[in-house]
């Protein structure tokens, strides 16, 4: 107990900010959820392009297939309009937990739906989607990877994997197709989980200088408080005033003034 005492007075008198790393995971986790908030406008935006371009660009799709991608399409864009000015009011802390899952989920929906609304469904079906959905998972999404990422970049690979062996035609190099496939999309992952981590170090870093910078800011702050008090301890409130006007000052005769006053009737 007498060394940890030891160690807490020592933080102190460095100035340092005491508190326990338990709380300061918290408050960098915090931290790192907000800044990611930016990002997930690309991941909706990313949604909706890929909506247009299915509605757009003639595939063989069914008129179902068309009506169900413009529903998403309509989901998505209400999703960003409500993020875009509801997301700072008094919901903002429910609307932003659920956002992320809910665009996650409407795009995992709509990538299944769409294979199987499909006449004919290629093993290649919607791959380009599948790879670029796995890689923004770990990027723009506001989740913890520890448990909530993990599980959406999972629930993405085994949802597309699944569903083109289940609704694809076992035509010639099927299975060949299909080790590829599940190639493109580790390696999606694995492209996500080095940008998110390179993105993590740089955010823990910026947030440790922030830290460092308001531990050094308390200190002066607290040097300032002391310095104060002991000068208003030793010399009339008046002078001291005036003695810590001077110093402030640039003058360089400041040292060599004598600080005297003069009272008359005093009794």
């Amino acid at each position: 107990m007498d060394g940890t005492i030891a160690t807490t007075v020592g933080i102190n008198q460095a100035g340092g900010v005491l508190l326990p790393d338990a709380v300061l995971d918290k408050l960098y986790q915090s931290y790192a959820l907000k800044q990611k908030r930016v990002a997930f406008a690309c991941y909706l935006i990313a949604s909706i392009l890929f909506d247009v371009w299915a509605i757009a660009v003639p595939q063989g799709q069914s008129v179902e297939s068309i009506v169900v991608t413009s529903v998403f399409l309509t989901i998505n864009l209400v999703l960003a309009i409500v993020l875009r000015f509801c997301g700072r009011g008094r919901f903002r802390g429910v609307i932003w937990e659920i956002a992320p899952h809910l665009a996650w989920l409407l795009a995992i929906k709509q990538l299944f739906l769409q294979l199987f609304l499909k006449g004919s469904v290629t093993p290649r079906d919607s791959l380009g989607w599948a790879v670029l959905l796995n890689f923004l998972v770990y990027m723009t999404l506001p989740v913890l990877l520890k448990y909530t990422g993990i599980l959406l970049g999972l629930g993405s690979f085994a949802t597309y994997v699944n569903a083109i062996i289940g609704l694809a035609k076992k035509e010639n190099y099927f299975w060949q197709q299909q080790v590829a496939n599940i190639l493109l999309l580790i390696a999606a992952t694995l492209i996500g989980l080095l940008c998110y981590f390179l993105a993590e170090a740089k955010q823990r870093r910026a947030f440790l200088e922030a830290k460092q910078g308001l531990e050094v800011k308390m200190l002066i702050e607290e040097q300032s408080a002391e310095q104060e008090r002991l000068l208003l301890s030793v010399l009339p409130e008046h002078v001291a005033v005036k003695m810590r006007q001077d110093l402030g000052s640039t003058n360089s005769e400041q040292f060599k003034k004598i600080y005297m006053s003069r009272h008359e009737n005093v009794r």
